[in-house]
């Protein structure tokens, strides 16, 4: 399935009002027709969706690339925030991108557990914020 606009938008609400009632935080990002995406909560709960998402028709090709305890959450003040490179300028784009395949695609990054992950996530989660206040800053 092709994920358009306005099937994200229908999908992230619900999935907020959800994550809401469940603890559940994290991010979500798109490129090229790819998601991403950063669980964090309560274990049983965090199974629990990924088990629902794994399993929805809509998706395809789904992979739970690491499964780590942390400390804290990095995306602890959204239920879950959403990121669409395509919606971006040049130079934002370009960043983001580089930062999206560095996620999805560096052996580094997704097959072996440590820092790389969470530093991305970390980096990620920068980005976002300072979007936030740019935004509400205007």
């Amino acid at each position: 399935m092709e994920f358009d606009t306005n099937a994200i938008s229908d999908m992230l609400e619900k999935a907020k009002k959800s994550n809401r009632q469940n603890a559940i935080t994290g991010c979500l990002l798109f490129h090229q027709g790819y998601f991403i995406q950063l669980l964090e909560g309560n274990k049983t709960a965090v199974k629990s969706l990924f088990k629902k998402i794994s399993v929805d028709k809509r998706h395809h090709d789904v992979r739970l690339l690491s499964t780590e305890e942390a400390p804290t959450r990095i995306f602890s003040e959204w239920s879950m925030v959403y990121q669409n490179s395509s919606n971006d300028t040049d130079r934002n784009r370009i960043a983001k991108r580089q930062l999206f395949d560095d996620i999805y695609h560096s052996s580094n990054a997704i097959c072996h557990p440590g820092m790389s992950k969470l530093a991305l996530w970390i980096e990620v989660s920068k980005i976002l914020r300072s979007e936030r206040r740019a935004l509400s800053n205007h």
